[in-house]
């Protein structure tokens, strides 16, 4: 495949990317399943990252409530860990299968400027924009049916028109790193998370509480 015909097919990727994130995050606050007709590996980690990132969204709201008792918060904490390791793996995956789609154009001179922000992490901060935006079209909603055009509703508005013009920016910015990538002007460089702290081989508050047990 030429860099031509390559561009164009990640160019295209991107936007069912945005428009998958999106589609998703509607259908789950509906309820309902959404597949993916033929969901490659890319999309399947696009959507496995973006379920993590809509469950932790609305477990951080729980945990704002005051209302909830300490073992509630507790719980949550628990679940909040376990949910960003799974995230985490999800766009590191992501970063693997852009760089095997990008393969035969990488360029290995260490003369080249790389990027410090890797696809994945590109494509989970996308999917953090697309719940952002949905909620604030949310909040829109709730107050132009409460007829509620006050302050809060010009600060809403104009958040979530910042909202969508970031959105469109970091995506013009990616498809722009990908051009970047292909046309050799820069190379990408992927450094893992390495969390430790749901290790209990590095976190010392995990291996000492084994050792006294």
């Amino acid at each position: 495949m030429g860099s031509a015909d390559l561009k164009e097919k990640l160019c295209i990727l991107v936007d069912k990317i945005v428009y998958t994130q999106a589609t998703l995050t509607r259908k789950w606050h509906k309820n309902i399943d959404f597949l993916v007709d033929n969901a490659d590996l890319v999309i399947q980690n696009v959507i496995n990252n973006h379920f993590m990132n809509f469950k932790l969204w609305h477990i951080e709201d729980v945990t704002r409530n005051l209302d909830i008792s300490d073992k509630h918060i507790a719980d949550c904490k628990r679940e909040i860990d376990f949910l960003n390791k799974q995230r985490t793996e999800f766009y590191e995956q992501i970063d693997d299968n852009f760089i095997l789609l990008l393969k035969d154009f990488i360029v290995n001179d260490s003369s080249i400027p790389f990027n410090t922000e890797s696809i994945g992490s590109i494509i989970d901060r996308l999917s953090i924009l697309s719940l952002k935006i949905y909620h604030m079209n949310a909040e829109k909603k709730r107050r132009t049916l409460a007829k509620s055009k006050d302050n809060d509703y010009k600060m809403i508005v104009d958040r979530l028109n910042k909202l969508n013009q970031q959105q469109k920016d970091l995506v013009s910015a990616f498809k722009n790193l990908i051009t970047e990538y292909i046309n050799g002007t820069k190379r990408p460089i992927v450094y893992k998370q390495l969390k430790m702290y749901n290790d209990k081989n590095l976190n010392p508050e995990l291996y000492n509480q084994n050792s006294n047990m």
